[in-house]
């Protein structure tokens, strides 16, 4: 006949939800009942019972579980710590994200009216045509024509293109400035709690 394991489920058994509720690993459980981690697996598992020495703890431990308040009424040291942390580094975030929401505000206003300043530029160069009956008409058309390629060089400078990935680069930024404030809100809305 087969060896066969010994289940016990009397009060020298240990539920692993115990563990689970104290978010603990097998190692901290066993060093809390002072046994080895390997003989809480068997008292886990049932197939060895729980000397009395550790029953003692484990039936002390269930108590406190037992009166402890289903949900915690205040924060551990550790938690408000680093939602205040959390907290002041998304205000440092959400300074930054206005510092470069402005500083990309302002270089897109630029780049606009220069681009503006340029382009009426072409439109009024283009339209000056000197004849050959003009004081000085070669001399004149060639600073036209030059000036009209000169213009058209600077104007790729301030290019539509560029334009559309300031004005993409500042979305992200405000959709990401929105984001950290709303976190900030809704943790400084939990600590409130």
């Amino acid at each position: 006949m087969p060896y066969r394991k010994r289940k016990f489920q009397t009060s020298g058994h240990l539920s692993p939800g115990i563990r689970y509720e104290l978010a603990c690993s097998q190692a901290e459980m066993a060093l809390y009942l002072n046994i080895d981690r390997g003989r809480l697996a068997m008292i886990e598992a049932g197939t060895r019972e729980m000397p009395m020495p550790t029953r003692m703890l484990k039936t002390e431990l269930e108590i406190h579980l037992a009166k402890a308040p289903a949900e915690a009424t205040s924060k551990s040291p550790i938690v408000e710590k680093q939602e205040e942390e959390l907290r002041l580094c998304l205000i440092k975030e959400i300074k930054d994200l206005k510092f470069f929401i402005t500083t990309h505000e302002r270089k897109l206003a630029a780049i606009e009216k220069q681009y503006d300043l340029l382009y009426n530029a072409i439109k009024k160069l283009s339209g000056i045509q000197f004849g050959p009956n003009d004081v000085n008409y070669p001399a004149n058309q060639e600073w036209v024509d030059l000036m009209l390629k000169i213009r058209e060089v600077d104007i790729q400078k301030y290019s539509l293109a560029k334009q559309m990935a300031i004005k993409q680069k500042l979305a992200g930024l405000r959709a990401e400035k929105t984001y950290c404030e709303e976190l900030l809100a809704t943790y400084s809305a939990m600590s409130l709690s």
